[in-house]
């Protein structure tokens, strides 16, 4: 597996939800993977946004 994914915060915080709330899930990869590269994007979105409105006022 690649160590960058296991190294990510969003995967390990969700992998330890899924441990300990939904042992279920616990070794559904695929899920895990999907769902951990939701958490960074509203981040990021707020940042482009953020950086357009400032433009736009310029």
């Amino acid at each position: 597996m690649d160590t960058h994914k296991d190294l990510s915060y969003f995967r390990l915080r969700l992998q330890e939800l899924l441990n300990t709330s939904f042992p279920e899930k616990a070794n559904d990869q695929k899920f895990i993977e999907e769902r951990s590269l939701w958490v960074p994007m509203p981040t990021r979105m707020l940042f482009v946004r953020e950086i357009l409105l400032s433009n736009a006022t310029k």
